[in-house]
């Protein structure tokens, strides 16, 4: 046999043969594929029989017990013993989910959380509803937390260093040996934490050099100590502000609490209450700009000196206008300089700052993140801080009372500077990295790649081997959030984060690493409970331990704090316009800082933008991209200083001349099967000044190279006609009038009853008995595009990744996509931006719509899809043969075919551990799609049944529905005159996408209406 049928083998037939050698192989391959079709042991007493000369009924007498017996004793599936409880717990019930109030700390804040266990493992990650403020909002980025548990790559004991590899080592032996190179010349290098008894923890280490990656809290505390003495991250009330403007801040994306932001802004977004307002001025569409009324595109690395252009124009009649510093440091831009600098009209900077004068006290100015890091620390934010200082924000919609965060521990530009010339000297004996990949993150110029070879001993506290721990002496890992006790705190509210599953490996809680480390031997548990007593202000442990979380204090205006203008004097940003290309580094709703790149849900969600799939990509502007006759996937070779490399063009209309943007989180040359080599680090190409990290209008120089790189992008998957109707969206002002002229026409462009409501159609009506039929219904007008509904269906119903290659053949899985359009209101707006720099962007999330008149139905020829009793659209998933027919008669393309098998023989240990058993898990050659999350309905109609009532209202819940930080999904029963979903569907903003088919969908829409200043009522 040769060695490629071999291959071959192992790919497609048992588990057993995964990292057998040939030979094992082949004798695996003869014990089943002999001469016989038994065993080889069954074949030895089918020759004994038959040379005994037993007679045929002797002999299957004889066959019939010692075959059975030989079957079982040479099964070759391990055997699994099911041992039942002798004395079950009271409160457990086997079948039945569990669930656990916790808190899950992320680089940017907190997020409370509600853990679902199964049988003691934990499956799916929620938003904690009962929180306070968070209300149940969550992010993409932790529902994908749970895969971050069972990824098969983490750490799973102490390693110590042997010559260029690693050897495993016993817990007491590593802790010993790294505590005694800590009574040596040792350093601490450290990522920011958001928990009383880690900052408590790891003090006791020594003072460490604490550095976030994004620079996106550091930014803040920066610009907060000039502009105020304080390092504090202060509350930033979008609910409360009837204006928003955002300078290069992703909020509803990637900044700081985006999921609480969302969830906050989207409350004020119902044109027909109090409607906000959003402007954004950025360089590269973000999720925060293509949610913009009015959306300024800037030049790359030109956002301070718009927002002290806008200070200039503001000042006049403001309470600093007598204040000398500031009246110096604004005067020199005026719109004329701006508009040089920035790119923009003169005129639309003029009337942005007399739309803001409108809203003074009632405003909210937010700015920063990795895009807007510049060689001064915290330029932007202290620009922004006058701003709201001018608009009178501060102490109403930028408040310190319940704040992000009190006092942030972060390290200035000196401190990281004074370590790195430290190392490079020699003057470290011992470094020790906690949680953090500054090897990888910190910019190539900043010389730490070479430093800490320098440096004798290296301890790494972390979970996996990534490209700093490759370097380290000795690895120490950490326990995953949901195996490990710890707290944290932010917004006023302090949160226990509790274990829900013992650790799946030989790790431990960071609390007692650091404890040991330091000759405490006290458990992580009492640690927590200690900081509990501090911190809970007076709240009883079991209560907060029920809830998750203990009010410290409540949210609401506090005092204005006092601008010092002073703050203002080495803020000089260029006031001419820049040459070349300037590139900022943004982040992705998807990867973020790049600590979870190792899994590939993450890399499989579209970016909410560019619909790119596993790889990041530089965005060019159109007008750039038809200069050098650039197209997307076009290879570019992109170089800053010393860093040189080759990406892929992405063409991104929103962008100006000259600008530039790319992703960081990606390529990392170790962290695991998955994330290794997956696209190009972005941090390498950041400026370094003495401690001081630049990733803003970086100037590089590009050259086109005559290749092609395939991109795994959908964003033209399964794509619709816009003539069609799909995209709907109108001004305000149009809304208004046609609310008090009561006319549904003006907001709906297509007919919403086929043929004046006339079509017969060719189905019968169904009849639902029962009293349900389920019907879901999406606001345009809160839907961010954010997709946190889109990770939350992948965890909920164990849908599979597939791959770059497969993403490329148009094979997703994925049950719910977010359609992203560009859109100008009429054809004389589109011909006055020829270089696609000011379009609109509406994303529309598409399921299946469970059409009442289903054209899959009927073409089925073995009935493996049908109508259920309550208005579902299922799937017989054992009956489906996959002739595709369903597939090829949906109009909206939303069915799923399993081209292979993406489940069986593909997980690596743990990672089964993460499937819902409450789903069935596919197999090839099936078709799948959006079940409406029928085993949540069939949960809550069984008990209500047990209970002896009708389903209340709201008590079921979609996947998609409870991952909406935003609110946009309301799903429910319509044969209820008094359901939310009723009443939504009732709505006059109401529409069917493809109507005019008269396939009565079960999934509605409501009109995206755009609250643009000239055009309100």
């Amino acid at each position: 046999m040769s060695n490629e049928t071999t291959a071959q083998t192992k790919v497609f037939r048992s588990f057993e043969e995964v990292g057998a050698t040939p030979e094992e192989a082949q004798q695996d391959l003869a014990l089943w594929n002999g001469k016989s079709e038994f065993p080889s042991n069954i074949e030895e007493m089918i020759e004994r029989g038959v040379n005994a000369n037993l007679d045929r009924k002797s002999f299957l007498t004889f066959m019939g017990a010692s075959i059975s017996m030989a079957t079982l004793a040479a099964c070759r599936e391990p055997v699994e013993k099911i041992v039942p409880y002798v004395d079950r717990p009271m409160e457990y019930q086997p079948g039945q989910a569990r669930y656990f109030a916790s808190t899950r700390i992320s680089n940017r804040g907190i997020t409370p959380i509600l853990v679902k266990t199964r049988e003691g493992k934990p499956i799916k990650i929620e938003g904690l509803a009962e929180h306070p403020l968070y209300k149940g909002a969550t992010t993409a980025d932790t529902f994908a937390s749970i895969w971050d548990l069972y990824d098969p790559d983490r750490v799973k004991s102490p390693l110590k260093k042997d010559g260029s590899s690693f050897k495993a080592a016993k817990w007491d032996e590593a802790i010993a040996e790294a505590a005694a190179l800590l009574k040596g010349k040792a350093r601490v290098i450290a990522s920011p934490t958001f928990s009383p008894a880690e900052e408590s923890a790891r003090a006791r280490l020594g003072a460490a050099v604490v550095y976030d990656a994004t620079g996106t809290l550091s930014e803040v505390v920066a610009g907060n100590k000039a502009s105020f003495g304080s390092a504090a991250i202060p509350a930033h009330r979008f609910d409360e502000a009837d204006a928003i403007l955002a300078i290069e801040a992703d909020f509803l994306g990637t900044w700081l609490a985006s999921d609480l932001y969302t969830k906050q802004f989207a409350s004020r977004r119902d044109p027909a209450g109090k409607m906000n307002q959003l402007f954004v001025a950025e360089s590269a569409m973000s999720l925060t700009g293509s949610n913009a009324d009015r959306r300024l595109a800037l030049v790359a690395g030109s956002h301070t000196t718009f927002a002290l252009g806008l200070a200039n124009l503001l000042l006049p009649g403001s309470a600093l206008a007598g204040d000398g510093n500031v009246r110096a440091a604004v005067q020199a831009y005026t719109p004329a300089v701006v508009a040089k600098v920035t790119g923009l009209e003169e005129k639309q900077i003029i009337a942005l700052a007399e739309d803001l004068k409108n809203f003074k006290g009632r405003s909210l100015v937010v700015g920063g993140g990795v895009n807007a890091r510049t060689a001064l620390a915290g330029e932007l934010q202290i620009a922004v801080n006058l701003l709201n200082a001018i608009l009178g924000n501060e102490g109403k919609t930028v408040s310190t009372k319940a704040a992000l965060k009190g006092n942030l521990n972060i390290s200035d530009a000196a401190q990281l500077e004074a370590l790195i010339a430290d190392m490079k000297a020699g003057k470290v004996e011992t470094l020790v990295v906690d949680r953090c990949n500054p090897v990888y993150d910190l910019p190539v110029a900043s010389g730490f790649a070479e430093a800490i070879k320098s440096v004798k001993n290296v301890i790494f506290i972390g979970d996996h081997l990534n490209d700093t721990a490759v370097l380290a002496t000795q690895v120490l890992p950490v326990s995953h959030f949901l195996e490990a006790w710890s707290d944290a705190a932010a917004h006023g509210v302090y949160g226990i984060v509790q274990p829900v599953i013992r650790p799946l490996s030989d790790t431990m809680p960071v609390l007692e690493i650091y404890g040991r480390l330091t000759g405490n031997n006290t458990s992580a548990y009492e640690q927590v409970k200690k900081s509990h007593a501090a911190n809970a202000r007076g709240q009883s442990w079991n209560s907060t331990l029920a809830s998750g979380f203990a009010v410290v204090e409540q949210p609401g205006a506090g005092a204005a704090r006092a601008f010092r203008s002073a703050a203002l004097k080495d803020v000089k940003p260029p006031v001419e316009a820049q040459v070349g290309y300037r590139l900022n580094l943004i982040e992705s709703v998807g990867l973020g800082d790049g600590a979870g790149a190792n899994i590939s849900f993450r890399h499989e969600l579209p970016d909410p933008v560019t619909k790119i799939t596993w790889d990041n990509v530089l965005l060019i502007s159109p007008a750039d991209a038809k200069t050098l006759k650039i197209k997307t996937q076009d290879l570019l070779r992109v170089s800053a200083g010393k860093v040189t490399f080759e990406i892929p063009a992405f063409v991104q209309p929103g962008m100006r001349r000259g600008s530039l943007a790319l992703a960081i989180g990606f390529g990392q040359s170790h962290i695991g099967k998955v994330g290794a080599g997956v696209g190009q680090n972005g941090y390498a190409l950041q400026t370094y000044n003495a401690g001081q990290i630049g990733s803003s209008g970086i100037s590089v120089t590009l050259e086109k190279i005559g290749k092609y790189d395939m991109l795994a992008s959908t964003q033209r998957h399964y794509e619709f006609a816009v003539i069609r109707g799909l995209a709907r969206q109108v001004d305000l002002k149009t809304f208004e009038k046609a609310a008090r002229e009561k006319k549904p026409e003006l907001l709906h462009e297509h007919e919403e009853k086929p043929f004046g409501g006339k079509a017969k159609g060719l189905y019968d009506k169904h009849n639902y008995e029962e009293g349900y039929r389920w019907n879901l219904n999406i606001d345009l007008n809160k839907c961010t595009g954010c997709s946190s509904c889109v990770m939350a269906c992948y965890s909920e119903n164990n849908i599979p990744a597939v791959g770059k290659s497969e993403i490329n053949r148009g094979r997703e899985m994925s049950w719910l996509r977010i359609d992203r359009y560009y859109i100008y209101e009429n054809d004389a707006a589109e011909k006055a931006d020829a270089d696609l720099v000011n379009p609109d962007v509406f994303f529309q999330p598409v399921m299946c719509q469970h059409c009442e008149n289903a054209p899959c139905e009927n073409v089925c020829p073995v009935g493996a899809t049908g109508h259920s009793s309550d208005g579902l659209n299922y799937m017989a998933y054992n009956r489906c043969i996959g002739t595709r027919y369903c597939s090829n008669n949906c109009p909206y393309k939303v069915r799923r075919f399993n081209w292979f098998e993406n489940w069986e023989d593909k997980l690596r240990d743990p990672q089964q551990y993460a499937l819902n058993p409450d789903v069935t898990v596919r197999s090839r050659g099936v078709i799948e799609k959006c079940s409406f999350c029928q085993q949540r309905i069939s949960e809550k109609r069984q008990l209500a049944k047990v209970e002896g009532r009708a389903v209340r209202d709201g008590e079921i819940q979609t996947a998609c529905q409870q991952a909406c930080s935003a609110g946009a999904i309301t799903f429910g029963n319509i044969n209820s005159a008094d359901t939310q979903v009723k009443k939504a569907n009732d709505n006059m903003r109401t529409y069917k996408i493809l109507a005019q088919i008269n396939v009565e969908p079960s999934v509605k829409y409501m009109v995206r209406v755009k609250n643009r200043p000239e055009a309100k009522a």
